[in-house]
């Protein structure tokens, strides 16, 4: 009789166990993702906005520039830096003469997520 219950006990606690780690895993999965605007500036008529993506155990960042009539994702870091890094490029090259088109052609640097 001891060893049925013992045994009971034993599956109980491992079943619990799995059972509370799938919840925390679900929890994460379901977090709801949230979008927070970092940062934003204008060069003529054309906003930049750096956007923080969290979600679940993660976050990246998302760069994106708004003009009258249109939107684009410029990119997406996985480090803050490597955001920044970007806005001052764009920014740059912005105030110097070059086109929002121009800039989303350009090669990706190595740091951008596709």
């Amino acid at each position: 009789m001891m060893d049925v219950s013992l045994g009971a006990a034993v599956r109980g606690a491992m079943l619990g166990g799995a059972v509370g780690a799938a919840g925390t895993w679900v929890d994460r999965k379901m977090a709801p993702t949230r979008q927070i605007p970092v940062w934003t500036g204008a060069v003529g008529d054309t906003a930049l906005t750096l956007i923080q993506v969290v979600s679940g155990t993660y976050q990246y960042y998302q760069l994106f520039t708004v003009m009258p009539g249109e939107s684009h994702s410029v990119g997406t870091y996985w480090q803050y830096p490597d955001a920044l890094a970007a806005v001052a490029q764009g920014t740059q090259y912005l105030q110097q003469g070059g086109t929002v088109r121009q800039w989303l052609t350009q090669p990706l640097p190595p740091n951008v997520l596709a």
